[in-house]
Order: C-alpha cells, then sequence, then structure tokens
C-alpha cells in the first residue's frame, strides 16, 4: 500500500470500506434462528455511504463531476469511476514529470547525474 493510501485511510473517519470494497458486508437482515430481523447497523451504512457520496461529488468541479457515471449510486462507485478516468493521466503525468525532473541541469550536469 503506498503512503498516500496509508494516510487516507489513517484520517478516513472509519469510512475508508466505502471506497476500498465493492460490495456492503453489512447484511440488511439479521439473521437469528431463521428470523430475519432489520440490521441496525445496514441502515448506519446506506447512510454514511449516501453521505460520502455526497460529499465526494460535492466538492467536484462540474468539469470532472460529468466525468463521474451517472449510475453511481454509491461512494465506492463514484470513487472508481473517478479512479478509472483520471488514474492513467495521473500516470502519465506522473512519468513526464520524471523526465523533466532528469533533465534539469545544474550548469553543463544533468541533475541525473550529480
Amino acid at each position: 500500500m503506498e503512503v498516500w493510501e496509508e494516510e487516507r485511510k489513517e484520517k478516513s473517519e472509519g469510512l475508508y470500506h466505502h471506497i476500498s470494497i465493492s460490495e456492503n458486508l453489512v447484511k440488511k437482515h439479521a439473521d437469528k434462528e431463521g428470523n430475519k430481523s432489520p440490521n441496525p447497523l445496514y441502515q448506519v451504512w446506506i447512510i454514511n455511504d449516501g453521505l460520502l457520496a455526497s460529499w465526494l461529488l460535492g466538492t467536484m468541479k462540474e468539469d470532472i463531476l460529468s466525468m463521474v457515471i451517472e449510475e453511481a449510486n454509491t461512494a465506492y462507485e463514484v470513487w472508481t469511476s473517478l479512479e478509472q478516468q483520471l488514474l492513467p493521466v495521473t500516470v502519465e503525468k506522473e512519468g513526464n514529470l520524471k523526465n523533466m525532473l532528469m533533465r534539469i541541469k545544474k550548469g553543463p550536469v544533468l541533475l541525473m547525474n550529480i
């Protein structure tokens, strides 16, 4: 796991699993000896996921927001849609910046030779 991923997980206030796991691990019904009673944790999960998805969408500029699939119903779907759209561009930019950094000169000497 990358350093930024560890920091993101630590600062997530317990919501990291909403963007890292594709399915809701909290069951809608708590099965107690064959009885399917409503699981109170399921409602908490739904509320937290909705809040996180709203926060993610609410902090995006319109040009980025238009990239997110319209069918994104969960925080995970919003996050993975963003990741699929933006990660290739980010990786390419990272490579370009590394190349530019290696071509910086101090006098006649390249930075990578110092």
